[in-house]
């Protein structure tokens, strides 16, 4: 899985959240979950990156591994612009604002898999 297929167009908003790993990216109608994890070894599906220029002068590998996506990779993207996006409770549960719709919604994560199309 690349982030190409997910994201085709430009990202609206990536938020990380420390304590769980967790990566969300929006882009325009579609929200993606990814679990973070240092390169030894990625889970199935996973994609690494390199970050070569890292704050403190060192390089590092990171596995990327979908874990949830909205809609599904098989379905049309939203018809709205979800715009920002946060992790609340304990960073179990995400919530989203669109732009154009003026909607804003949360619901829970499903942490610790590994998602499937």
């Amino acid at each position: 899985m690349h982030m190409e297929t997910v994201f085709n167009c430009a990202i609206e908003c990536a938020q990380l959240d420390d304590t769980h790993n967790l990566l969300v990216v929006t882009a325009l109608g579609r929200i993606a979950v990814y679990q973070l994890a240092k390169e030894n070894g990625g889970m199935n599906g996973a994609t690494s990156i390199m970050l070569e220029h890292c704050p403190m002068g060192f390089s590092l590998a990171l596995t990327l591994s979908l874990i949830q996506v909205d809609p599904p990779l098989s379905d049309p993207r939203m018809p709205t612009l979800p715009i920002s996006a946060h992790f609340f409770n304990q960073g179990h549960s995400l919530m989203i604002a669109h732009l154009d719709s003026r909607e804003m919604y949360g619901f829970p994560l499903l942490l610790h898999t590994v998602y499937s199309a």
